[in-house]
């Protein structure tokens, strides 16, 4: 399985690489953002999966402009992992790390987040977030689907996101939203019960908090339950892309048309009064 997730806007271009080797890669992640800044374009693409015990991260620069102060930080289990930052993240100069994972004591299936942040020349700041599930011992496919709508951010939206179960029991879980900081999901976690062989839906909101007009960022749903004596996790995505607030939902647009609502009825009135 391979999830992709694009983050671009109006000073984005898109980036590419190849795929990571994997020897024992249960899933295969490849997120790829880049930005065109005033001074030229950074296009990074972020490669992870697993690599026998280790979840192995490689980014690359395809632009013609440093990114810098680069920042890789991995949320596995509870707790929060952070590389060490890289001053500056030159043009074709791939630069790897390696997260060490137990999988031995693991069972089930476990989220691992992959958050990256950079800055351009200007410091302006970029994040992406990639969502890895890191499989221990023979683990059977899990008995739930998951899918995230798309959505267009415009103010205050919703992310649709939508479960399926096989199970022959009702499935009880703990779900989480989680995307680009550039964007706000207050409701982003919470706890949801799928009946036995049936569906199930959540809505949560996002809105725009600091992305440009026309910027699209991957939303990743994680679902979280027991089974079995085993832990599973299932992961989906899709794409959220911000809008300009609509004109008809500003509020200055109100105020302007009842201003001149008022302005032609009060010309109106006054040159009925001077025609009487």
């Amino acid at each position: 399985m391979q999830l992709i997730g694009f983050v671009k806007d109006r000073r984005k271009k898109m980036g590419s690489g190849g795929l990571v080797p994997c020897l024992l890669a249960a899933v295969m992640v490849l997120s790829h953002f880049g930005v065109k800044t005033h001074a030229g374009t950074i296009s990074m693409s972020v490669q992870s999966g697993m690599q026998g015990s280790n979840l192995v991260i490689q980014l690359k620069n395809a632009g013609d402009e440093d990114a810098r102060n680069v920042v890789t930080v991995i949320d596995f289990m509870g707790k929060q992992t952070q590389f060490p930052a890289m001053d500056a993240l030159p043009p074709n100069a791939p630069r790897g790390a390696l997260f060490p994972i137990q999988l031995d004591q693991l069972n089930g299936t476990y989220p691992a987040v992959i958050t990256i942040g950079f800055e351009d020349l200007n410091g302006y700041l970029f994040s992406s977030v990639t969502v890895v599930p890191v499989k221990g011992g023979m683990t059977p496919f899990a008995e739930v689907m998951a899918a995230v709508d798309p959505v267009k951010v415009r103010g205050l939206s919703q992310v649709k996101i939508r479960f399926k179960s096989s199970a022959k029991s009702a499935i009880e879980g703990h779900y989480r939203l989680i995307t680009a900081r550039e964007l706000i999901c207050d409701e982003s976690e919470g706890v949801i019960s799928i009946p036995a062989r049936g569906k199930a839906e959540l809505s949560i909101p996002i809105e725009n908090f600091s992305a440009m007009p026309g910027a699209t960022y991957p939303c990743h749903a994680i679902l979280e339950y027991e089974r079995d004596g085993r832990h599973e996790c299932v992961v989906a995505a899709g794409m959220a892309t911000v809008y300009s607030p609509s004109v008809w939902t500003s509020g200055w647009f109100w105020i302007v048309l009842i201003m001149v609502v008022l302005g032609v009825a009060g010309s109106y009135f006054v040159t009925r009064k001077r025609g009487e």
